[in-house]
């Protein structure tokens, strides 16, 4: 397909070929159910191609490193602002995945339960979004 290093802008003639099958497809198939939330750069020129008619979709690309004050001042030992924003969102997804776990052993629902996690680009070392972020040890 050619698009392993480049996101599709949304002027763009071109999107993920609607011929492949994504991974919550073939979860489909065996029963499973499926939700994503994340960012889009697959094409926009179809509206097949669009996000909302292949899987749901939300991101914030003006500002990135959103969190609460309460989880900041826990990371008050992390100087570098960027930085200590992006730790403090971890510790808030890390308390949203313990509420969603314990939701899912109450309901005895945990043991036929697979979740996931991605990370489409590893953590950003230069440009606008710079966090002092470290992909070692993998190159990115």
């Amino acid at each position: 397909m050619g698009m392993q290093h480049y996101v599709l802008r949304t002027g763009e003639p071109r999107g993920l070929p609607l011929n492949e099958k994504l991974l919550p497809e073939y979860l489909k198939e065996v029963g499973y159910k499926t939700h994503i939330i994340g960012k889009w750069h697959l094409g926009f020129a179809k509206k097949s191609f669009i996000p909302t008619n292949r899987a749901p979709h939300a991101a914030n690309d003006d500002d990135p490193l959103q969190t609460t004050s309460e989880d900041i001042e826990k990371m008050q030992h992390i100087q570098d602002p960027k930085r200590k924003a992006y730790a403090a969102m971890v510790r808030a997804l890390d308390r949203s995945i313990g509420r969603v776990i314990r939701v899912l052993e109450e309901k005895e629902m945990l043991k036929n339960t697979v979740i996931l996690f991605f990370s489409d680009n590893g953590g950003p070392t230069l440009g606008l979004y710079n966090n002092r972020a470290s992909n070692y040890p993998l190159r990115g």
